[in-house]
Formats: structure tokens, sequence, C-alpha cells
């Protein structure tokens, strides 16, 4: 399978396709040279969107499948025209796609006896861009600012922070007792890494998104909290206030976090496996979303 962009340029060493997919018989390459040969290409619709000239030169090979790779919602993809019938097989957040991957969560069936929280020194905090609070005008920032109006919430900004990768992300996250998750748009299965961040740093996610049942399907129903769980941000930030106060309730809630975690040494290569396995399985076909820009 020919890379013929990275994601964002992220890269990484895949040079040993089936040491690192344990895959039999794959062969993963980012050489353009071996387009010709390709059984299929991956093409990340970003690097599209602007220039369709960035596609594979014709001809294309017969029997090449062209996977479109996606994980933007529809609010954030710009719409190409006439692109649907390049593509055999798409890559997407969505559960629907023919290739199906997010950020992977696991939780443990039973809450340990031991479960030991993280330490709380805030009660609600929020991961925003610098200039997101003065020139978005969006939902989540909308229910934003209703909220504030009865409960703080400890804004942290990108660029104020050392870092908001790794450990001093997960510091930043756990030192929260809750976490507003709210997306930038709203779609079905369109869940990031600002719902599954907080769960595997022992902090409860408030979340803006799509409906509590697509949650559901993702994490234990205990496990968030979700804005349409309340009729208004004032009935929330009450609520909120109330399980500040009495710990017990508290922590009971937020057993379910126990054991949560979230497998970022996979993400990178998940992506590519999926891809990987359905080739060996698959013919040509026609996509599973019908209309790739959804």
């Amino acid at each position: 399978m020919l890379l013929w962009f990275w994601p964002e340029n992220k890269r990484f060493d895949f040079r040993d396709c089936k040491k690192f997919f344990n895959i039999d018989s794959c062969h993963l390459t980012d050489d353009r040279s071996l387009y010709p040969r390709a059984q299929a290409v991956l093409i990340f619709h970003r690097a599209i969107q602007d220039d369709l000239a960035n596609l594979p030169a014709s001809p294309r090979p017969r029997l090449q499948r062209w996977i479109w790779f996606n994980m933007d919602s529809p609010t954030n993809t710009r719409r190409i025209a006439g692109i649907e019938g390049l593509f055999n097989l798409t890559l997407s957040y969505r559960k629907d796609a023919d290739i199906h991957v997010r950020w992977k969560l696991t939780f443990k069936k039973d809450a340990d006896e031991d479960f030991m929280l993280p330490k709380k020194e805030r009660l609600l905090c929020w991961i925003v861009g610098d200039n997101d609070l003065k020139t978005n005008s969006g939902e989540r920032y909308t229910y934003y600012r209703e909220l504030v109006k009865h409960v703080r919430v400890d804004v942290i900004y990108r660029s104020s922070a050392e870092s908001l990768k790794g450990e001093n992300y997960f510091r930043n996250i756990s030192s929260c007792k809750f976490y507003l998750s709210f997306e930038d748009s709203i779609h079905r299965d369109y869940i990031t890494e600002t719902f599954n961040g907080p769960l595997a740093a022992g902090t409860v996610p408030i979340v803006l998104g799509p409906p509590r049942k697509n949650y559901e399907n993702f994490a234990p129903s205990t496990s968030f909290i979700h804005v349409n769980d309340f009729p208004n941000a004032m009935t929330l930030a009450k609520f909120l206030l109330k399980l500040d106060k009495d710990n017990e309730t508290y922590l009971s809630g937020v057993s379910t976090l126990d054991g949560a975690r979230q497998h970022t040494t996979l993400s990178k290569r998940m992506k590519f496996t999926g891809a990987l396995s359905l080739l060996q399985t698959t013919s040509n076909s026609k996509p599973a979303i019908s209309h790739l820009q959804f």
C-alpha cells in the first residue's frame, strides 16, 4: 500500500511491515516510484482539497484501489465536486466507513476497590487556543459563555503552558474534577481526543457533541456528563457545584474511570493496520460512505 501523503506530515518508521503491523505479506511505502505496482493508494483528503493536481497522475493501474482518508468532521471538510467516483474504500472516524479508526480506549469491567483518583485542585477546566474565546461564535463557545456566568471555568491557553503534550497534558487535565470536552462541530461519530484525554487522565468529561447514545458506543454511560442531560447551562453548573461539595458522590461516579487507558502508541499505526488488513480480504468495490464529504 502506497501512502501518497503522510497525514499532517506526521511520520514514523514502518520499514519492517510484518513486525510493525503483524500482518503477513504486507508492504507499506511512501515511495511514489512504486505507484504503478501498488495494490492500493491511501490519499489524505486535506492534501488534495486545495488542488486536485496533488492526486496521482494518470494512467491509474486497472486493479489498483484508492482509499479516501479523512478524520475531519463534515463542517471542517472542504467539499470537492466529483471525487466520489475515484475511490474504492473509505478510512474515517465514522463507524460506517470501510475502515473505522479512532483513538482507542479500554475500560476495566469492574471498578478497583483501591482506585486512587489523581489529586484535584480545580473544579472545571478547558484547554483552548489563544484567540478562540475572542473570535469563535460556535455552539461550544455559546454554551461556555452561558456556563461561566454560574461556575468558574479554568481556561488553559495552549501557548501558556510549556507543553500540552504527553505527561504535561495529562498533568494539567488530571488536576481538574471536570473537563469541557466540547467538539468544534457536531456530527455523528465525531468524538475526538478532547473526550478520550480526560477519561485517561481520571477526569470526568462534560461533553457537547453528538447525542449521548453515540458517546455510549465508545465509553460507559456513567463515565461522562452530557450537556443535554440538563435543561440549560445554569442547571449543569449547579450540579457541578453540588458534586464539588459531595466528594463521596463524586468518587462513586468517577470510579468508572479506573482503568481507562488511551492507547496513543497504537494511534499512529491503527489507521494503516485496518487498511492493510482489509486489502487482503476485499476486491474492488464502491466505498461504504457513498458521499465522501458526508
